[in-house]
């Protein structure tokens, strides 16, 4: 895996917490956005709704591979360091797949993170691909 995925997902396996609170979660766009900013090195660009962050990671080379319900979810095969954008109102969600699952600002059971599985929300995978690394 490229190194700066490698810190990315490092970073938030350390900060994550080890499970959804209401109290203290609800920043997944934050927290991928410093894990990145850490793993790369840089400074990502920050949006308000995790929902419409892809350019930001567009900026870093990341690409998407995969858009549901334009695809199947069982042709969707994980690899680590792809970020989920999820779209639902209001924000969306954002998580990455690390070697501990995916994780936001929490560490998931699923890349959902949450009751919007049951919605079957659309949502699009991003892969850093190699012309960036």
């Amino acid at each position: 895996m490229d190194k700066r995925l490698e810190k990315t997902c490092q970073y938030l396996i350390t900060k994550a917490y080890p499970s959804y609170n209401k109290d203290t979660c609800g920043y997944c766009a934050a927290a991928v956005k410093s894990a990145c900013d850490f793993g790369f090195e840089t400074h990502v660009q920050k949006f308000s709704a995790a929902k419409n962050c892809a350019p930001a990671y567009e900026a870093l080379g990341f690409k998407k591979v995969f858009s549901f319900p334009e695809q199947k979810k069982e042709d969707y095969k994980s690899e680590l360091g792809d970020i989920a954008i999820i779209q639902y109102e209001p924000y969306g969600h954002i998580c990455v797949k690390t070697e501990k699952g995916w994780i936001s600002d929490f560490v998931q059971r699923d890349m959902y993170g949450g009751k919007i599985r049951d919605k079957n929300p659309p949502f699009a995978i991003y892969r850093l691909k190699p012309d960036k690394l």
